[in-house]
């Protein structure tokens, strides 16, 4: 918030100016707010701190005040009519008798007024508030809730829906996205384009919008088409994933050796998701065996989640190569057999993900991506023509167009699937 000491022509003393928020300059009109600070300059600039501190808090509670859903309760509490519940609740919070005719027209529906020759002209924001208070469609919110109940998803899924769907709903203007048309779809994401987002990434929050449609489309809750589909045809093929640079990879690798990072080295060796082994736990890692557990479990109100829930838990060879890494970096892990976590402090419980902070810093260290292990592992194996179900056995790659029972008859031993995994150099 910025203001500004003065005086104004014929009148006394010395004015604090502040600059009011542009949500709410429609219903008030001017850009900004003039107090009287005291009869001097220093009178008004000791005071200017607790005007504005003053219009800030005010400001707060206008902001808070939604006109349009007590419109719609006033409605639906006395029989009031819509249109004249808004107007009253408008005229409460003191909007101009022009910007209440403006968004009173809003209401209406657009060929009847055209038939008129009137226009309602509103910004997106006022157009979705007004669709939102004439609908039955619940927030997105309300959405994410009862699918997270249904389907008891992880919760990085949940955090990753909650911020596409919050973006979108800040940019329509309204929790109720489920007012969108086709239009509007089509100019978020343009919105994404303009934002320099990638096609894949924009692609994938089409994806998360069409999935949230079809979903309310089930429920009886649109009935409207969904707008999202076919929005993906104009979008530019993704590229392919480039493979790891040799000497990139091996400057990395230099690297790894003197920070000790041995979390570097089960990416490397094994080719697991970084999931998989920065929430292993000592009694994981069985030495004597060379196997290590990948389970999920739940430690001090921590969860352990894997991709593929129970199908990610299994027992795979531990690496030659990594063994001998284990021994140099990690040697509590030949004597220690308990329950605790090997990392237990790089854990964030809002995804319920083990390993975020050394993700993250993962690519500021070495030049790419800690998931680029896991491509380098399952490309050295495909150049060697391995077996799909010895990988899925090895990274967890799920094999395309196979059931569940399949995979269990073709399922490789622990010493065939050791003997392959050594192939890895």
């Amino acid at each position: 918030m910025t203001f500004r000491v003065g005086q104004e022509k014929g009148r006394s003393g010395w004015y604090v100016f502040v600059t009011r928020p542009k949500a709410l300059r429609s219903k008030r009109g001017s850009k900004t707010v003039r107090k009287k600070g005291g009869d001097t300059r220093e009178e008004a600039l000791k005071n200017a701190l607790r005007i504005e501190a003053e219009l800030l808090q005010q400001w707060a509670k206008e902001a808070d005040a939604d006109p349009f859903m007590a419109a719609r309760e006033q409605s639906q509490a006395t029989g009031l009519s819509l249109d004249e519940a808004l107007d009253n609740t408008l005229r409460a919070e003191n909007y101009k008798p022009q910007e209440r005719e403006r968004l009173l027209l809003g209401l209406y529906d657009k060929a009847d007024l055209e038939k008129q020759g009137l226009e309602a002209t509103l910004t997106r924001s006022e157009e979705a508030k007004l669709e939102e208070v004439k609908s039955d469609i619940r927030p997105w919110s309300e959405w994410v809730k009862e699918r997270k109940a249904l389907e008891g998803l992880a919760n990085s899924t949940i955090v990753n829906w909650e911020t596409k769907l919050k973006g979108l709903s800040e940019w329509y203007g309204s929790s109720v996205v489920g007012t969108m048309d086709r239009k509007q779809a089509s100019e978020y994401k343009l919105f994404l384009a303009q934002k320099g987002m990638k096609p894949n990434s924009i692609s994938n929050y089409l994806g998360t919008f069409s999935g949230f449609w079809n979903y309310a489309i089930t429920k009886g809750e649109l009935t409207t088409e969904n707008i999202w589909k076919g929005q993906k045809k104009n979008l530019p093929k993704a590229k392919k994933r480039q493979a790891l640079d040799p000497q990139l990879l091996e400057a990395a690798e230099t690297k790894a050796e003197q920070l000790e990072d041995i979390r570097f080295w089960f990416g490397r060796y094994q080719g697991l998701r970084k999931e998989d082994y920065c929430g292993l736990r000592w009694c994981d890692l069985d030495m004597n065996a060379g196997v290590m557990h990948l389970e999920r479990y739940e430690w001090n109100g921590q969860m352990r989640n894997l991709k593929l829930k129970e199908g990610g838990e299994r027992t795979i060879p531990i690496h030659s190569k990594l063994i001998q890494k284990i021994r140099l970096m990690l040697p509590t892990a030949l004597i220690r057999n308990d329950n605790e976590p090997i990392w237990p402090k790089d854990y964030k419980s809002k995804l319920e993900a083990w390993g975020v902070t050394w993700a993250e810093t993962f690519k500021y260290r070495y030049g790419f991506g800690s998931h680029d292990l896991r491509s380098y592992v399952v490309t050295q194996m495909m150049l060697q023509n391995i077996n799909p179900y010895y990988l899925h056995a090895i990274t967890g790659h799920t094999v395309p167009g196979t059931s569940k029972v399949v995979l269990g008859y073709v399922a490789p031993t622990l010493d065939q699937v050791r003997e392959v995994l050594e192939l890895l150099e």
